[in-house]
């Protein structure tokens, strides 16, 4: 349901949609808040189409919802708490599941493969890959330009650590610039190419690997430590 204000040229001063039953309120507010549930929401679908809207910025909703089920570019998110607010410049999402705590800032006249990215600050992120319900395996091409940075990671059931990147579009893929991340006792610096054409899946890392026990992390990373202390 909906209700809104308008103004004497019929434009929107100040509305408001109830999503998932019960009646709208009339809005306490100018600009459109948009609230309630809904079952599930893919956001790459709606990205784009929020980032043109916005145009110079000001246009962006209020939002307050429960979604049963949030693809987050190809990664499931289940029983999630959205809350966004415009922000000079774009949008600022808070996001509240129990397996992803975080924002997301989203610019005006965003593009998912565009130059300009949205930024994910996040305290916690259990992720699992794979298809959704409504998107194809994870692919390269269906990442978003985007600074992530996650204090703790954790994919596929496997402890990942902390993990800091820029994903930027390239040609077939995505590249990880700036990889700053601390898994399995080991610091991991450099940039990840990712790339994909009809045929298969590439991937190649430029980078470093430090530790400062190199017995501990080979073990963590379940090879034989050769090597025991260097002098």
């Amino acid at each position: 349901s909906g209700a809104g204000r308008f103004l004497d040229d019929g434009e929107l001063q100040a509305g408001r949609i109830r999503l998932g039953g019960g009646a709208a309120l009339r809005p306490d507010r100018d600009g459109l808040t948009v609230e309630g549930t809904l079952p599930s929401l893919v956001l790459a679908d709606w990205a784009d189409v929020l980032g043109s809207d916005s145009g110079g910025g000001g246009d962006w909703p209020t939002v307050n919802l429960d979604i049963g089920r949030l693809d987050l570019f190809g990664f499931p998110v289940t029983d999630v708490q959205v809350s966004g607010q415009p922000q000079d410049g774009g949008w600022r999402v808070a996001v509240e599941a129990p397996t992803l705590a975080g924002t997301l800032e989203v610019p005006d006249g965003y593009r998912q493969r565009g130059d300009t990215p949205m930024v994910l600050v996040a305290d916690r992120a259990v992720l699992v890959s794979g298809p959704s319900s409504s998107s194809d395996d994870l692919s390269p091409l269906s990442l978003p330009v985007m600074d992530v940075k996650i204090d703790s990671m954790v994919l596929d059931e496997q402890d990942m650590g902390r993990w800091q990147f820029a994903l930027r579009p390239v040609s077939k893929g995505i590249a990880l610039e700036e990889l700053d991340a601390f898994w399995r006792s080991t610091a991991i610096r450099g940039r990840l190419l990712w790339t994909t054409d009809d045929k298969q899946s590439r991937s190649q890392f430029i980078g470093s690997l430090d530790s400062k026990n190199l017995a501990r992390s080979l073990r963590q990373w379940e090879l034989e430590p050769f090597i025991e202390r260097v002098r």
